[in-house]
């Protein structure tokens, strides 16, 4: 399935457009998954024609990354025009990101970083349909497969392109680094988990899941290559800014911090963090532009603070449902492994504190694993889709009503609707587990 011309997926297809049709199916005839090569061709005709100036959340890398080679405490610092949104990101990320971000203009640097989205947009569906067994889907099944996915998680996919944000290189980092320790390059497959990590703490989830697969050797090197990440910067700005930044660094992301559990600083905001102290603090409901409360009940901040860390638990015990094979024992089927992984990423965007919307990009796995099972149950069971097709419909409903109904994305982000579209997603998930998937596919190869 490992598509090496995905890279240059973008120029063939521009390239061929005034060449004709003709032309344009010859080169997608040579692609593996030519939907998401005209889907990502769409994309990038969209963003560097509507939004070619837009570079809202790269404002912020950019300048930080200006202020980290002056010596300046880039964690304390406010940055954009409005003098409210700190730097979260690493002081490794800042040293890898100055290649593009010294020597261009933000306006540059943004339009790189977008079209490697682009390219990673791409090349995650790729890393994605390696868990899958296509031979039971034709050719309009995988196109079905494709859109559907597409149309379900357009609003995630939009809003990491339109901040210019990094939820699709930490996927990207997470499903390649798994690949590449899978196939024996544990070096190499580490040192990319490392970076995700260090860029972005989130992916920290994926070493209990590897201990817990028994996979020894590739924990220690990533956390050998953690290590390492840490402390290269100090080679180029010194070990004791280094370590002043370091130390900023934790102060601003450490989750004992107490807005960490109370987290409602921001609109955006959307984990469970969040949900639950708008729901049970009144004080919190103070968006002034609705006279209807979010709140259900007043409680106090100790009590709703204590509910807040039970959901945690609850995400994280919930877990076990999903690992269904022996302690220190590695999955070798791989559409159980995607079924554990899919879940894996939702809790870590539910439990891990001040995730934006544009996080939620984390449980598009989980929507390609649903919508491939949905189409599997359809095709054994025809007049199932129409219980499927509604929950489809719900489902996406949920999740991406902002982007569909946008003259209401003010109300719809009050009330946390991706929130609970992505509880929603993971009954859904939990429901089409990978034994009834296998199942439908012995029966569908039976019919072959």
């Amino acid at each position: 399935m490992d598509d090496p011309r995905f890279i240059f997926l973008v120029i063939k297809v521009s390239n061929c457009v005034p060449l004709g049709m003709q032309k344009v199916k010859q080169v997608l005839q040579k692609v593996t998954y030519p939907t998401w090569a005209i889907i990502i061709f769409v994309l990038f005709v969209y963003f560097y024609t509507k939004e070619l100036y837009s570079i809202s959340d790269f404002g912020i890398f950019y300048l930080a990354v200006q202020d980290f080679w002056q010596g300046i405490d880039i964690y304390t610092k406010l940055y954009t025009d409005c003098n409210c949104w700190h730097y979260f990101y690493s002081p490794f990320f800042a040293l890898s990101f100055s290649s593009i971000m010294t020597w261009l203009s933000v306006e540059s640097a943004s339009w790189v970083w977008k079209f490697v989205n682009l390219i990673l947009l791409y090349r995650n569906w790729v890393l994605f349909a390696q868990y899958y067994d296509l031979k039971v889907l034709n050719k309009k099944d995988i196109r079905y497969w494709s859109l559907i996915t597409f149309i379900g998680g357009l609003f995630l996919i939009y809003l990491n392109l339109h901040n210019n944000q990094m939820t699709i290189f930490i996927v990207w980092s997470i499903f390649e680094s798994i690949r590449l320790i899978n196939n024996g390059d544990e070096w190499l497959g580490s040192l990319i988990l490392a970076v995700g990590i260090n860029f972005k703490i989130l992916p920290i989830i994926l070493i209990p899941y590897l201990l817990y697969r028994g996979n020894f050797s590739s924990t220690w090197k990533t956390l050998l290559w953690f290590v390492v990440l840490l402390f290269i910067p100090a080679l180029f700005v010194g070990f004791e800014y280094n370590n002043l930044l370091l130390d900023k660094w934790w102060g601003l992301i450490n989750p004992l911090n107490k807005e960490h559990n109370l987290d409602v600083s921001e609109k955006g905001l959307t984990s469970i963090t969040t949900l639950i102290p708008v729901l049970f603090i009144e004080n919190y409901t103070w968006d002034t532009a609705f006279s209807w409360s979010r709140h259900i009940v007043d409680l106090s901040e100790k009590t709703v603070v204590i509910m807040v860390q039970l959901a945690r638990i609850v995400i994280v015990l919930y877990m076990f449902y999903f690992l269904r094979t022996k302690v220190l024992v590695a999955e070798k089927i791989k559409i159980k492994m995607m079924w554990e992984l899919s879940y894996l990423l939702i809790a870590g965007v539910l439990i891990f504190p001040h995730q934006q919307q544009y996080a939620f990009y984390l449980v598009f796995p989980a929507i390609v694993y649903v919508v491939y099972a949905i189409i599997l149950e359809i095709k054994v069971k025809p007049r199932s889709k129409f219980v499927w097709g509604p929950v489809l419909v719900v489902m996406f409903l949920l999740i991406s009503s902002e982007f569909y109904f946008g003259n209401f994305h003010a109300f719809i982000r009050y009330v946390k609707l991706l929130t609970y579209g992505t509880l929603f997603l993971i009954v859904v998930l939990s429901y089409l587990k990978p034994d009834r998937v296998l199942k439908n596919i012995k029966f569908l190869k039976g019919r072959i």
